[in-house]
């Protein structure tokens, strides 16, 4: 009977969630890409859905509302419920994973020392880049943004698991010195074609130069979590285990082993 109490308790649960991620902005059949954590209607129900999914923690939901009020472009709604999702999977996994290793130290499986959150290769930042270029007068007429929750995932595993290390891995920065300058260039052209431009690139408005300048945001969410989040015992301050980097993410990263991943993103 527990049994069933409890999963009757989860089943409707995961209904609220449901309906909470229904009354989210949409694009089509998507949370929409545009809509920001600071415009939301009903932060109320944003907030609920934190507490459920970090219980215990509500300093969690205190410090992204905090990054929401703070740097309203820096948070994003589809990318905030992307990541929080992913964490709690992941969360789950890593916390099997040290257990597992805890409980029979005998089996030989080690338990995780690090955590990488990796950015997305070089292929996906070439095509952003070269769409960019296509709607770059368009982004400017349009809310801008500067990240899309990159490296929030690195800063929640890091609070969750402050006695391992966690490192955020993001592509090399391209220079915004340079894209001020092909702005400069391409912008008599892009006023010529505006009205095509408008009737073909609607769908892509919502791209941002996210892929540009992404550390901001990253020392938004730890700035709002050191504030906000009580240090682990054996920490000074929240987030010691957390560093960032930028490194040339090689285009076959991702069919790679994971020794030889930890070795070109962490040397």
């Amino acid at each position: 009977m527990p049994n069933a109490v409890s999963a009757a308790a989860h089943a409707a649960t995961r209904r609220q969630r449901a309906d909470f991620f229904s009354l989210l902005p949409r694009d089509a059949n998507r949370i929409a890409v545009h809509s920001m954590v600071a415009d939301l209607d009903a932060p109320a129900r944003l907030r609920e859905y934190l507490l459920e999914r970090f219980p215990g923690s509500p300093e969690v939901a205190d410090a992204l509302f905090h990054v929401a009020r703070a740097q309203p472009t820096h948070l994003r709604t589809k990318e905030l419920i992307e990541t929080v999702e992913a964490c709690v999977h992941a969360g789950a996994a890593i916390q099997k994973a040290l257990t597992a290793a805890k409980r029979d130290k005998s089996s030989g499986s080690a338990a995780p020392t690090s955590i990488y959150d990796m950015a997305c290769g070089e292929d996906d930042a070439r095509c952003c880049c070269l769409v960019l270029l296509l709607v770059l007068l368009l982004v400017l007429l349009t809310r801008p943004s500067s990240c899309s929750g990159h490296g929030l995932g690195a800063v929640l595993l890091a609070y969750r698991f402050a006695t391992l290390r966690v490192v955020a891995v993001d592509r090399e920065k391209v220079p915004l010195v340079l894209m001020v300058v092909v702005l400069l260039l391409l912008r008599v052209v892009l006023l010529l074609v505006l009205v095509l431009m408008l009737m073909l690139m609607l769908p892509v408005l919502a791209l941002t130069v996210s892929c540009f300048e992404q550390r901001p945001c990253f020392e938004s969410f730890r700035a709002a979590f050191k504030e906000h989040c009580e240090p682990a015992a054996h920490e000074t301050a929240p987030l010691e285990n957390l560093s960032f980097r930028y490194i040339r993410i090689p285009r076959c990263l991702y069919s790679m082993r994971v020794p030889e991943v930890i070795a070109a993103v962490d040397p």
